[in-house]
């Protein structure tokens, strides 16, 4: 049969918003290097360019994180969602 080709590794930060000024430094860095074969996943409770617009979270990593934005409201803002989540 065919091989397939291994899937590329992949790392979630959860809560990256929450980030020290520090840990954001070091994680801009490593971004700046691109691992190979790695996926950066990245979570936050408030919007990376809102923060960086507002000077709490550096610009550039904001915008090396948030390639693709996915916003998905509280749960609490969605009860269409909970008959749905029941059954599940």
């Amino acid at each position: 049969g065919q091989r397939r080709a291994a899937a590329p590794a992949a790392i979630l930060l959860s809560e990256v918003d929450a980030l020290a000024a520090e840990a954001q430094a070091e994680l801009a860095a490593v971004l700046t290097r691109k691992p190979p074969a790695v996926r950066w996943y990245a979570t936050s409770k408030r919007p990376l360019a809102e923060l960086a617009a507002a000077g709490t979270f550096r610009h550039d990593l904001a915008c090396a994180l948030a390639t693709l934005v996915i916003d998905l409201p509280a749960l609490s803002e969605r009860n269409e969602d909970l008959p749905l989540l029941a059954q599940a």
